[in-house]
């Protein structure tokens, strides 16, 4: 498995070149950023990219960089082998049937298969996201160095031909 925070450093700091394209395997992407590396239009969307990885969980990031080929099981903080989270909640069921557990504890249990955040505060930060106030900063970050680079090469462009 790729490690997303190791692809969101490739793509801030090596992003003009693809390098982090070509780390999650998508070798075709990258050639296109090599490419294209000169008109400096990579470095931007590779630092977007970086930091879009950074605000997303380790799930997000495997399931929509296409390299998530098992079932991801938060409850144990692994990959899963064989038995996915289907057959478990199915076996837990089962335990809630013969009534074994209560239903608070099969909803509970099949809520941590699932990934679903309680609602009682528990384990804010259980799924690995962000702090919502971080994000917001670092956007803000991104779209004020974007600006700044705009009206540099506008500046550029027009005091450089006086």
């Amino acid at each position: 498995m790729k490690d997303r925070v190791t692809a969101a450093l490739l793509a801030i700091f090596l992003g003009g070149l693809g390098v982090h394209k070509f780390y999650i395997g998508k070798t075709q992407s990258g050639i296109i950023y090599l490419i294209f590396c000169w008109t400096g239009i990579p470095t931007i969307i590779g630092f977007i990219e970086g930091i879009i990885y950074l605000t997303q969980t380790d799930k997000e990031f495997h399931i929509q960089q296409g390299i998530a080929h098992v079932v991801y099981n938060e409850s144990s903080n692994n990959i899963g082998g064989s038995v996915g989270a289907a057959d478990e909640i199915r076996k837990y069921k089962d335990l809630y049937e013969e009534g074994v557990i209560t239903q608070s504890q099969f909803e509970k249990k099949k809520n941590e298969l699932l990934g679903v955040i309680s609602s009682d505060g528990e384990g804010d930060m259980k799924d690995g996201r962000l702090n919502p106030v971080l994000k917001i900063l670092i956007w803000i970050f991104v779209g004020s160095a974007l600006v700044l680079i705009i009206i540099s090469f506008f500046a550029a462009l027009i005091w450089g031909n006086a």
